[in-house]
């Protein structure tokens, strides 16, 4: 499967500022199946809003992921995904 995903991420610092996060990646999944259980592994690619005090910055963020799902019919499923979010931020040489 593809497709495209949207998952924000709003927090707040030790000092009361808020760290606002928007990742925006094509997702790619594959699901193994055995039996009643399913087990997605996927990897998402894409880009990274990112918004802290007053900077701003656009990264590079790749999310690999897997999950496990018991599904108990056709309608329903019960399961955990886990995801890892890896944002590479350009670095800046000081002299």
């Amino acid at each position: 499967m593809l497709g495209l995903e949207i998952s924000p991420s709003f927090n707040i610092g030790p000092n009361q500022d808020p760290l606002l996060m928007l990742p925006i990646t094509i997702k790619s999944t594959f699901v193994f199946n055995a039996g009643r259980f399913e087990f997605p592994v996927f990897l998402g690619a894409g880009i990274n809003l990112i918004r802290y005090r007053d900077m701003k910055q656009v990264d590079i963020i790749l999310k690999p992921g897997a999950g496990a799902y018991f599904r108990f019919n056709a309608n329903w499923a019960l399961g955990v995904n886990l995801t890892y979010w890896m944002s590479f931020q350009p670095t800046t040489k000081y002299q």
